[in-house]
């Protein structure tokens, strides 16, 4: 595995796949569009996406622009990664997440759910739908969000994460310096930067 191969080794029928690096999708600069710009969660609160659908969505619109000359944040890009993840270790991505981040550091209070469990206790979430109205979306199915953000933790573990990820415990010094080279992002605000997978607010 290396930051430079593309992602048609490990993923078929992404447009632009035999340009589109690795190191491009974990830095936003794919160009691949956005699922989650189509998507309202509201429309099937309950429904059980595979990471294929979620791609499908992003794959039915054409790039934003060629590999490696802008930066748009999507999500298109990070669920890819958690396939590349799956193919290579030959484990299901909850699995590996679980071997190799939660239990390194201990983080037993967070999951990464494979439905709509919620551990308990728990606080409840609400969304705000189109017309203004507040609903109840604590039992609604993250799974929208697979790779990109489908995962439950507390405060507690997330100051452990927190720690973990800006020391690079769990990543080489080679794989760290690889993490902070910060690009321009500046869809993210004024003088916000990207690295891999990392954000930089100045």
């Amino acid at each position: 595995l290396d930051l430079g191969d593309t992602i048609d080794l490990y993923v078929d029928g992404v447009p632009n796949g035999d340009e589109i690096t690795l190191r491009q999708l974990a830095q936003m600069r794919s160009g691949l569009y956005n699922y989650l710009a189509d998507f309202d969660v509201s429309q099937e609160p309950f429904r059980q996406w595979t990471p294929q659908e979620l791609l499908e969505i992003g794959f039915s619109h054409p790039p934003l622009f060629p590999p490696g000359s802008d930066f748009d944040y999507s999500n298109t890009n990070t669920v890819l990664l958690g396939l590349v993840v799956e193919e290579v270790s030959g484990q299901t991505l909850g699995s590996f997440i679980e071997e190799n981040i939660l239990e390194p550091l201990e983080l037993t209070h967070t999951v990464f759910p494979s439905g709509a469990e919620i551990p308990s206790p728990h606080a409840h979430g609400y969304y705000k739908l189109p017309d203004g109205e507040f609903v109840d979306a604590t039992d609604w199915n993250p799974s929208w969000g697979w790779a990109s953000g489908n995962m439950i933790s507390t405060l507690e573990d997330l100051h452990v994460w927190a720690r973990a990820l800006a020391t690079g415990e769990l990543i080489s010094p080679a794989m760290k310096e690889e993490q902070h080279d910060f690009l321009p992002a500046p869809d993210e605000g004024d003088g916000a930067l990207y690295g891999l997978a990392l954000e930089n607010q100045n």
